[in-house]
């Protein structure tokens, strides 16, 4: 084999390597970026949503589901206990049949630390949620996101 025919596919395999290891790490650092960027989004719907809470919990399931079609999520509204006070995705008379969310990390979080956003991604569930909590004091609203939701 010629020289040059050897320089030539050295420096190609070069290139091909160079630009392999710059789209993996772009990669990364987009991803990164995106979910740091939807985290924030989640958290900030989550606080905006917790601001316009009533104080009668009874007028939550309505807020629940006019904020959620606003804002093109699931929200989720809880009490201190973790009882689900108002979902987006359900009506009034199926909410008493939802289970407590009190040992959900998102809502342990958010009742701790007053925001949290966490992912409960998993291969086998495609489009299991994304999560952006935010406690006003003493409940949570939550606001969710599938894992497969492309920007």
């Amino acid at each position: 084999m010629k020289l040059a025919t050897r320089l030539f596919l050295s420096m190609s395999l070069l290139v091909a390597a160079a630009v392999a290891g710059s789209i993996i790490a772009a990669d990364a650092v987009l991803r990164r970026d995106l979910e740091a960027e939807t985290a924030a989004t989640l958290e900030a719907e989550a606080r905006l949503v917790a601001g316009f809470l009533p104080a009668d919990s009874t007028r939550w399931p309505e807020l629940a589901h006019t904020a959620g079609q606003q804002l093109g999520r699931r929200v989720t509204l809880i009490d201190s206990t973790g009882r689900v006070r108002g979902d987006a995705d359900f009506d009034r008379a199926a909410l008493a049949g939802l289970e407590n969310h009190a040992g959900r990390p998102e809502v342990r979080a958010a009742l701790e630390t007053r925001a949290s956003c966490t992912s409960r991604c998993a291969a086998a569930l495609p489009a299991s949620p994304s999560y952006g909590c935010r406690r006003r004091s003493p409940e949570s609203t939550r606001a969710s996101i599938p894992c497969n939701w492309r920007p």
